[in-house]
């Protein structure tokens, strides 16, 4: 049973209600479609730039402001990697779902929390980026279709960086095996049965590529049936980018990270007016996991 199944499961509930039917996630825009009210992303430089803030604003990897009744505006450390960047932006709209933010007691709202009651919520935001941009289903999809588990194949197809999938991921889904899949996640397969395709053909047409340029001294490739075609074992194996041109290019607005990307999010928020302080209480919000 996964950890926080709450979280887990309302991940997967907001993926089938946006109709998700490709990896990698563009969490820019799931945020922007998910949430009941505008949101606004921002880089720190960006805000530094803007607004007078004080000199103590940390914010590590990013941090989400509410305007009661108006909209959400995250604030993120452009300085982090592009895939942690994606997992920091996914954690703050893991808390704007679970209602965190609506809690008089939350730090933002600046009523501070007991320990317990902050790794709590930590822990349940944690447990929906996760597995809002990697859903156990789907990494389960890839296992069975390649025989093994591949850490670098799936840091690759979700965009994540192997030590997450490595460290956070595969125990999410170790628990998740123990547990029969919910109609949300059957849905999401369905959906996302193609876009796993895209890659499998990619990889075949590498691999045989690769095979008539280069024949091997040794045996021969070992083959197996894949919906009536002939495809090599490993088939998902050795993947950079896809030679699909649609899928390549939505591949790459899935992955792009910089303050471009939230060029149409920001006239949102100007009927509202950016806050002009952020207020960060003594306690450090606890950094979120790549």
């Amino acid at each position: 049973m996964i950890k926080h199944s709450r979280a887990y499961l309302l991940s997967q509930e907001i993926l089938c209600r946006l109709g998700t039917d490709a990896f990698p996630l563009n969490v820019f825009l799931a945020a922007k479609q998910a949430c009941p009210l505008p949101v606004v992303f921002m880089t720190l430089s960006e805000y530094r730039g803007r607004i007078q803030i004080q000199d103590d604003l940390l914010v590590k990897d990013a941090l989400c402001v509410c305007r009661p009744g108006r909209g959400y505006l995250i604030l993120y450390n452009e300085k982090q990697s592009k895939k942690r960047i994606r997992f920091s932006i996914a954690h703050e709209l893991g808390h704007i779902m679970l209602g965190h933010l609506e809690d008089g007691r939350t730090e933002i709202s600046g009523g501070g929390l007991d320990d317990y009651t902050y790794f709590t919520m930590e822990g349940e935001a944690n447990t929906f980026a996760g597995n809002f941009l990697a859903p156990p289903i789907l990494i389960d999809a890839v296992v069975r279709a390649t025989g093994r588990m591949d850490p670098a194949l799936l840091a690759n197809i979700f965009y994540l960086s192997q030590q997450a999938i490595k460290e956070y991921r595969l125990e999410d889904y170790r628990n998740w095996k123990q547990q029969s899949p919910h109609a949300l996640e059957q849905t999401l397969l369905a959906r996302c049965r193609q876009s796993l395709y895209l890659y499998r053909t990619t990889a075949a047409r590498r691999r045989r590529t690769n095979t008539r340029s280069a024949p091997s001294a040794g045996r021969a490739p070992c083959k197996q049936k894949s919906g009536g075609n002939e495809l090599p074992c490993n088939i998902l194996e050795s993947i950079s980018t896809p030679t699909d041109a649609p899928r390549s290019a939505r591949y790459a607005e899935a992955t792009n990270c910089s303050p471009g990307n939230t060029a149409t999010s920001a006239g949102r928020w100007s009927s509202t007016r950016v806050p002009a302080t952020v207020s960060v209480p003594a306690k450090r919000r606890c950094p979120a996991t790549p």
